[in-house]
């Protein structure tokens, strides 16, 4: 009983896997990610249109004010704004393929991290790259996801 469980949840997994028009690409032959992201990312485009979001940051959109309190307030409201234009566009957190994070101080990787990963589903992380940049900002983060069809 317990093999034809296992055999239908890797079928299931297989099937939903291969439908999905993005999937994560994760090799042992290449360094093991550091951080929520993913190797790579493969997309099927024939299944949805790319969105490319500018680059975010921490403004609240009802009052305009600018909240850098910390990098976990400045990342989360970084994030809902990508969150918004995600929906505006038809599409979520599940198909996002790539984020580009700047930092003002890399030293605020381990915060920014800790708020970023509650975002995505456990190991389905959008390819990324994080670097320190000469800005006023703590945080400012942008994005390509898909707009499944």
């Amino acid at each position: 009983m317990k093999r034809i469980f296992s055999f239908l949840f890797c079928y299931l997994l297989a099937i939903s896997v291969y439908a999905a028009p993005v999937t994560v690409i994760n090799t042992p032959k290449a360094a093991k990610p550091l951080g929520a992201y993913s190797q790579g990312i493969v997309t099927d485009l024939s299944k949805g249109k790319l969105l490319f979001i500018s680059g975010q940051v921490a403004i609240d959109p009802k009052t305009g004010k600018l909240h850098e309190e910390d990098i976990k307030i400045a990342t989360r409201y970084t994030l809902n704004n990508i969150e918004a234009i995600l929906k505006a566009a038809g599409s979520d957190w599940q198909y996002v393929v790539r984020m580009d994070v700047f930092l003002k101080d890399f030293n605020d990787w381990d915060g920014m991290n800790e708020v970023y990963i509650k975002r995505f589903a456990v190991g389905h992380y959008p390819a990324r790259q994080t670097v320190q940049v000469g800005m006023e900002n703590l945080v400012e983060i942008s994005a390509i996801a898909m707009v499944p069809n």
